[in-house]
């Protein structure tokens, strides 16, 4: 396969991830066809199965492929928070803040569609059972660090 074929198929595969993140927001992962995500995409209905094997496949490498980006995005606040007591209260203060633009600077960042929040928030009110798998060991990481920083500066 040559640089022009692969480059086709991240293409390929990035509008599929792009449209299924809009129809997944707007209609929920139940109401929402696979037909529906390569018709939007412009793709043909066999590339769900060559990239992400089923709908929900595609469903949580969308949501992981995100999520992991923000994690790593925020992964330095991890580590402050686990030795928030080596740091002055005026530093701790800084790191929460520095914690919170992070996040809010990764919801609002080129990389992340902007139906991403909406998508969130919808998983978080009525979870797909994946979601709720991927939550727990994923996007749980952010409160303990979150709740270790607020509380070393009370």
């Amino acid at each position: 396969m040559n640089i022009a074929e692969m480059n086709k198929m991240n293409l390929t595969k990035q509008k599929i991830m792009r449209a299924a993140i809009v129809l997944f927001a707007n209609k929920g992962f139940d109401c929402t066809t696979t037909r529906e995500i390569c018709k939007s995409a412009g793709v043909n209905l066999s590339m769900i199965s060559y990239y992400f094997k089923t709908k929900e496949g595609l469903y949580i490498n969308l949501i992981e492929s995100i999520v992991d980006y923000g994690l790593s995005t925020l992964a330095e606040y991890f580590e402050k928070a686990k030795n928030i007591d080596d740091y002055s209260k005026e530093e701790k203060i800084d790191i929460y803040r520095k914690f919170l633009e992070a996040f809010v600077g990764i919801m609002y960042s080129e990389l992340v569609p902007s139906c991403f929040v909406i998508l969130m928030i919808k998983e978080q009110t009525n979870p797909h059972s994946r979601f709720s798998d991927m939550y727990g060991k994923k996007i749980e990481k952010l409160y303990p660090a979150l709740r270790k920083i607020v509380a070393s500066i009370m």
